[in-house]
């Protein structure tokens, strides 16, 4: 009954369609080719070369288009896309959309083609295009920020990442590019809460396994980049009419900052509680920060502890070298001390290493 009222208000694309779901081809084919019979079109002729994956089909409605009919040509990019012909699928996605731009999923299957060929210009355009016309596409925005970053334009890249977060904020390889964007920025924040993020789900039951793992240099740079802003903003220079309020707050900013770059800290270390590089980075911090004697030494035994069950686990020469400097640092710092109890500890630390090295 359905069918048959479509067909009374002459809804042949959505007639053929029907069939076609409902496994009825060789009716649907009969019904163009009769249609065709009385009257070619361009739309006709593409929905035969819908029903047979017949090429010819669609070259026959462009022709009899002039040139003008965009779901023949789109159709026959994607059918050169499926058959692995880029160039080809590039040609004629341009033409579909040249003549029908209002088209999403045209503009981004071209982006795609694109990305794939190198054309990096034409894949921007494209994608552009796409969340242009669908702000909530947010596959689309992260092709745009993917762009950006290849092109070296970060500024660029970070609103394109955060529109795709925006629509889908599980996507660990968005925030994984926002990370970085953030750090060539210089946005610590920023870079601190995508690492958090990252963490969450590396450590969340449901995750997909192919998480990378915490990248160590990735949190040296922001320990690194946090100390210096901080460093910068106590004893730069004034800018030009700048206040003395407001470099009070921006001081005060950076510290907020070097704290949240802390609690970071803190928090992979309950994640990774025997990687040395963790406990390495976080006596680094603390004595940058000038923190107390007590608890540097206390760090400094964490990480000369994790170095340990690395070398017990068959560590190599590199293993090694770094657990004799840990030992080395931690037994200076107890013989600084007049504390008899500390040159003990000191004593002990050595002879517990020789003896290891012994064996």
């Amino acid at each position: 009954h359905h069918l048959l009222r479509l067909s009374q208000v002459h809804m042949w694309d959505e007639v053929v369609e029907c069939l076609k779901h409902a496994g009825k081809t060789n009716v649907a084919i009969d019904i163009v080719k009769k249609r065709l019979a009385e009257r070619e079109t361009p739309r006709m002729y593409a929905a035969l070369g819908d029903l047979t994956d017949d090429k010819a089909w669609y070259d026959k409605a462009w022709e009899l288009s002039g040139g003008r009919y965009a779901r023949a040509r789109a159709a026959l990019g994607r059918m050169a896309f499926d058959a692995g012909d880029l160039p080809k699928a590039r040609e004629y996605m341009y033409e579909a959309c040249e003549i029908k731009p209002l088209a999403p999923s045209a503009w981004f299957l071209l982006g795609t083609v694109c990305m794939r060929l190198e054309d990096w210009d034409l894949a921007l355009k494209s994608f552009t295009q796409v969340v242009q016309q669908r702000p909530d596409d947010c596959d689309a925005w992260a092709n745009v920020g993917s762009i950006h970053i290849r092109n070296k334009q970060p500024e660029s890249a970070l609103p394109a990442l955060n529109e795709s977060l925006k629509q889908r904020r599980e996507n660990w390889r968005v925030w994984i590019n926002k990370l970085y964007v953030c750090m060539d920025l210089g946005k610590v924040d920023e870079a601190v809460q995508s690492l958090h993020t990252l963490v969450t789900f590396k450590t969340s039951r449901n995750t997909m396994k192919d998480i990378p793992d915490v990248d160590p240099k990735v949190v040296r740079s922001l320990v690194y980049t946090a100390l210096v802003q901080l460093k910068e903003a106590r004893e730069g220079e004034m800018a030009e009419g700048e206040s003395e309020e407001t470099r009070a707050a921006l001081v005060t900013s950076k510290e907020r900052t070097l704290v949240r770059v802390g609690e970071l800290l803190g928090r992979i270390s309950s994640v990774l509680k025997t990687a040395p590089w963790v406990w390495e980075l976080y006596v680094f911090y603390y004595e940058s920060l000038g923190k107390p004697r007590e608890l540097v030494i206390e760090t400094c035994m964490k990480h000369h502890r994790s170095l340990m069950a690395k070398w017990g686990d068959g560590g190599d020469e590199e293993i090694v070298r770094a657990a004799c400097m840990a030992t080395c640092k931690v037994a200076g710092m107890y013989l600084e001390s007049e504390d008899v109890q500390d040159k003990s500890r000191a004593r002990m630390l050595v002879n517990g290493f020789m003896k290891k090295v012994e064996r």
